[in-house]
């Protein structure tokens, strides 16, 4: 404890000889010593660089891309238009050339039925044949005319007048042609029209041809008669009488098959100068039939109407 006293004591006695010491500079003069002290100095924090310039470069580049496509849309637009504009004039010269075949294909009209029964009086038969490729269809022009009996006098009067483009044929033949008594099959055309025709074969008697009805010889023509339909014929003085061997219902077929059935029989059967009858069919009529009795004889075959004069 003793020593302890002693330093403190000696401690003490060192403080209270230590010099006054006092600073004599103004306020003046230190503030200027410490702005020019270094240390003392703040530096200027860098700044990040600033963006503001952005949405214009962005602009631009909008601008200059802007320039760049639109002459490629105006181009495409161009093209488009060229196209449409293609095809709207394809299209109205289509029309037009539909409009005149249909203006000229007005002046005919073909009746649902493929045989002309009975004429008025003020109608004039002018049969003509018809050519389609290898084929040759007899066709009877029905004119609402007067006075002119005549076949070469008629056809004279409207060969020019009668269009077989128009219609549908390659042409027409000028001297009928003199079939054989023959079985009548049908063909189609390119316009979606049927015709019968005859296609001649072998000499045969009614009963022949009417049974060679079901089984064409020739590719580019077709029977008829459907395939599931099977007949016998028998003959008398006055019909050729076609007997199903199954009851036949016409309402299993449409009407353009069920009229080139009946109708088919009715040509064949007139070529031998008879009428056909139908036994074992369901109906006891059809359109203008009535298929209980032996149906007329046609007096022409797919017949044509023409309308002006």
């Amino acid at each position: 404890m003793d020593e302890e006293k002693k330093e403190d004591e000696w401690l003490k006695s060192s403080l209270k000889n230590l010099p006054d010491l006092r600073d004599e500079r103004s306020k003046e003069e230190i503030l200027a010593r410490l702005k020019a002290d270094e240390r003392l100095q703040v530096k200027p924090v860098k700044k990040r660089p600033s963006f503001k310039w952005l949405p214009l470069a962005a602009a631009i580049a909008v601008v200059f891309f802007m320039i760049l496509l639109i002459p490629m849309i105006e181009k495409g637009e161009h093209k488009a238009d060229e196209a449409s504009m293609s095809t709207h004039r394809e299209m109205y010269i289509a029309t037009e050339e539909a409009e005149l075949r249909d203006d000229a294909a007005g002046k005919f009209t073909n009746d649902w039925s493929h045989v002309f029964l009975q004429k008025t009086e003020n109608e004039r038969l002018l049969p003509i044949d018809m050519q389609f490729g290898e084929q040759i269809i007899p066709v009877t022009f029905i004119l609402s005319t007067s006075g002119v009996e005549d076949r070469p006098a008629l056809f004279e009067q409207y060969r020019e007048k009668i269009d077989a483009h128009v219609l549908g044929f390659d042409g027409f033949l000028e001297d009928l042609t003199e079939f054989k008594a023959a079985p009548y099959f049908k063909v189609a055309l390119p316009n979606g029209q049927f015709y019968l025709l005859p296609q001649e074969s072998d000499e045969m008697d009614v009963e022949g041809a009417l049974l060679a009805m079901a089984n064409p010889t020739d590719e580019s023509v077709e029977s008829v008669i459907p395939s599931f339909v099977q007949y016998d014929v028998e003959v008398s003085e006055e019909a050729a009488i076609i007997r199903f061997l199954q009851p036949l219902d016409l309402n299993e077929l449409d009407q353009e098959e069920a009229t080139l059935l009946i109708e088919g029989f009715m040509l064949t059967a007139e070529q031998f100068n008879l009428q056909v009858q139908f036994e074992n069919i369901a109906q006891l009529d059809f359109e203008q039939y009535d298929l209980t009795e032996p149906l007329p004889k046609p007096i022409g075959a797919n017949p044509i109407y023409y309308l002006y004069d």
